[in-house]
């Protein structure tokens, strides 16, 4: 691809960002930070699949544009999944942590195993084989979600029994 594609594509994927940015806190009050994860590696997955079958290396423009949900929006949950899973007055700390996991863990990772698939298997590969990877990892989330929603709910209704058995009746005991 030339010079003039990457540059414009990067500058893109950039611009992108900030309309997620913008909306991310009302997205995340309305929906929750992990819906927002999870739309985010969905859209990662789709757009890792689309970018394997380009031909045309111009085409990879219009997919920037997803580029705002998959980064920004990842960013935004991840930082509030963060803060809202740390201890009193270590939500910083906790955001730091998903910072090193996000950008160094995940990035030098990702740079090396990306590579070594691009170099042994390809560019169509390695995307559709990260895609897959997402998929795998997301749909493993939204299964643990729902286990851990069912479990909440189960034992909110044992809690509302147990509540239930130890209210004393108001009921009068009939005299003869």
């Amino acid at each position: 691809a030339p010079d003039f594609l990457e540059g414009l594509a990067l500058s893109l994927a950039t611009v992108s960002e900030v309309p997620m940015f913008y909306a991310s806190g009302t997205i995340i009050k309305r929906h929750g930070a992990p819906t927002l994860m999870l739309a985010s590696m969905a859209a990662f997955v789709i757009r890792s699949v689309l970018v394997s079958f380009l031909v045309n290396p111009w085409l990879v423009l219009p997919l920037q544009l997803l580029h705002g949900l998959t980064f920004a929006g990842a960013w935004a949950a991840g930082v509030e999944i963060a803060r809202q899973n740390s201890p009193p007055g270590l939500e910083t700390s906790a955001q730091s942590l998903f910072s090193l996991a996000y950008n160094g863990v995940g990035g030098l990772s990702g740079s090396i195993v990306g590579g070594l698939l691009y170099d042994s298997l390809g560019a169509r590969t390695m995307y559709r084989i990260k895609a897959a990877l997402f998929a795998v990892v997301a749909s493993a989330w939204l299964a643990h979600r729902q286990t851990e929603a069912e479990k909440s709910e189960e034992e909110a209704r044992a809690a509302a029994l147990k509540a239930a058995e130890m209210t004393p009746t108001t009921a009068v005991p009939r005299v003869n």
